[in-house]
């Protein structure tokens, strides 16, 4: 309403970036009994065509890599990149 869009303008509001992480980029035990032992998301990327079907490339890791989510350092490095970018 109005007075939502008023406070909003006193309060100088800026809206916040968040990022979202696609958390399947590491061995998870639903992936092992689905899939197979060790299946990650990373295999589909990495079986994909480098471009789709419309002719779009298909983005690859770049800085990171294909991480293992279940280690620590690229969750901190992910986190680094975000605020480099500013997201939150």
């Amino acid at each position: 309403d109005d007075n939502d869009n008023n406070n909003a303008k006193e309060n100088n509001f800026t809206p916040r970036i968040l990022a979202f992480v696609f958390p399947q980029f590491h061995e998870d035990p639903i992936n092992n009994y689905l899939w197979g032992k060790g299946f990650t998301d990373w295999d589909n990327l990495k079986k994909a065509p480098d471009e789709n079907r419309l002719g779009y490339n298909i983005p690859r890791p770049t800085e990171l890599g294909y991480y293992d989510l279940t280690y620590t350092e690229p969750r901190r490095l992910q986190g680094e990149l975000a605020n480099q970018y500013g997201i939150d």
